[in-house]
């Protein structure tokens, strides 16, 4: 292995534009030989043009691309494979009806040299090093399909190391589909390979990811290097303000005002996830709910706000007992749901601003002849895009076009104008940037504030200690534990779901 202070890859004074639009300026960016590379910045930054352009997706306009002592003007996908680049993109490419070792193989088949055909039996031997390699002992022959999302991962990793011979692996947001222990076995498998003089660009919107996994971190804003830092030189506040320009706090100051219970949950049983859920919401609290993917958190919430049948209990709002079985009902009793999937369920993407607004309290802007009362919608929705701080060209731009935190406010303005007393979160700052995270912040606890209550769902432990008033942490469909304000920590809350996942 050479030294680890080997430049592996260097890009230099690398520009792009798309029309008048400069996304690159000028970028310098350099990769050792065994390091974690972290590469951060807003959305629209530059970051995913960058390694378009390192993979040979997207032509810069000027600069090189200097891997080891190659240096090229310009990369193809085929000149980027052939300099050992590999890419593990958000959603994994492999054929899930295929056996592993078909997918580790399937362009560099092992051929018997007298029959010319498939050698069935190297390939499943090569494969089952392959595996040992990443620490998977998994039968060769099983089907992708029936692997779980960290395991497929893993293969994608060891197919551009083992197979095709990379010596860069491009990570994109990896740990996003990801729970906690899972994170940790793929923590596990970067540090193993790194100290074997493989080298990663590691791209997140999870900050406290990059000082755990990164080594160094380029930090770009507006398509420009705005610094590279050894990761231990600096702190979270550091670099929030060398990516968005000034100092912020992304979970603001809580001012607890906690009233009644507003919400009762008994008994609630949705089969096979949910058995038997009890539990209380407080007018101004901000509830978290804690699980691993498959405890039953999101068919509680989809329940709860109408989108699923619920199978039993009872739902008392306001000391009433009430029967939810649509979303109609749910709003109509005060409760709206922000969905985990806000392009499947949450959003009409090539509907505007507008209408994807008020689609949820049209009756409250319809004349007597059945008609829209326009001005008084565009004044509602101009309220809400002034008061969520929502950036749009104009109201009747299509939503597909908005960065993903102003999607979200769209969603959250659309439950606003619905007169809500309860908004259940889930998952409300997946895949958005550090500063539209300040702003989803900002909206929750102005919500609070004001005397609404939140039942928050989140991945994100961090954001579950600094923004929860009480936490329940499901497993299984039950609650396991409930933990009160003076008892939220970080660390407990991993250590309780670390022991779910056992």
């Amino acid at each position: 292995m050479k030294n680890n202070n080997d430049i592996l890859l260097r890009m230099k004074n690398i520009s792009k534009s798309f029309g008048s639009v400069q996304a690159l300026k000028n970028v310098d960016f350099t990769l050792k030989r065994g390091e974690v590379h972290g590469l951060v910045g807003e959305n629209g930054a530059g970051k995913t043009t960058l390694m378009n352009i390192l993979h040979g997706i997207e032509a810069n306009d000027s600069g090189t691309i200097q891997i080891n002592s190659h240096e090229f003007k310009q990369m193809s996908t085929s000149t980027a494979k052939k300099m050992g680049i590999a890419v593990i993109p958000q959603k994994i490419q492999l054929f899930f009806e295929l056996s592993i070792a078909e997918n580790l193989f399937i362009n560099n088949w092992p051929i018997n040299k007298k029959s010319h055909a498939i050698n069935w039996s190297e390939m499943k031997s090569k494969t089952r090093e392959i595996l040992e390699k990443v620490d998977l002992n998994i039968d060769p022959l099983r089907k992708v399909s029936t692997l779980s999302y960290i395991e497929q991962q893993m293969i994608e990793i060891a197919k551009g190391f083992f197979v095709e011979k990379a010596e860069i692996l491009i990570l994109d947001e990896p740990t996003s589909p990801l729970v906690i222990h899972e994170i940790k076995i793929l923590f596990n498998l970067i540090e193993t390979l790194k100290k074997k003089g493989l080298s990663f660009i590691y791209i997140s919107h999870y900050l406290d990811e990059v000082f755990k996994i990164c080594d160094r971190v380029t930090v770009l804003r507006d398509g420009q290097v705005v610094s590279v830092a050894d990761i231990k030189s600096i702190d979270m506040k550091t670099l929030i303000k060398m990516m968005v320009g000034e100092g912020i706090n992304i979970y603001p100051n809580r001012k607890s005002n906690i009233g009644e219970d507003i919400l009762e949950v008994k008994k609630f049983i949705r089969k096979p996830m949910l058995n038997g859920v009890n539990f209380t919401v407080k007018r101004g609290e901000i509830l978290g709910i804690a699980g691993l993917k498959g405890s039953g958190r999101t068919e509680l919430a989809r329940s709860l706000c109408g989108l699923d049948r619920y199978d039993e209990g009872e739902i008392v709002y306001k000391g009433k007992k009430i029967k939810i079985n649509s979303t109609r009902k749910g709003l109509d009793n005060g409760i709206g749901y922000l969905t985990e999937d806000r392009i499947k369920w949450g959003l009409f993407s090539i509907r505007s601003v507008i209408e994807n607004t008020t689609i949820t309290f049209l009756k409250k802007i319809i004349n007597k002849a059945g008609f829209i009362k326009i001005k008084e919608e565009k004044d509602i929705v101009q309220s809400y895009r002034d008061k969520l701080n929502i950036k749009i060209a104009s109201t009747n731009q299509q939503v597909k076009y908005l960065s993903g935190g102003n999607q979200q406010k769209v969603i959250i303005a659309k439950l606003l104008g619905s007169d809500l007393d309860i908004f259940i979160f889930d998952e409300p700052t997946f895949g958005i940037d550090v500063k539209a995270k300040m702003y989803i912040h900002e909206i929750m606890n102005m919500l609070v504030e004001e005397g609404k209550s939140i039942i928050l769902i989140s991945s994100d432990v961090m954001e579950l200690v600094r923004m929860s008033d009480r936490i329940i942490i499901l497993k299984e469909g039950k609650i396991q534990k409930e933990l009160l304000q003076d008892s939220i920590n970080e660390s407990k809350i991993i250590s309780i779901l670390e022991g779910a996942a056992g």
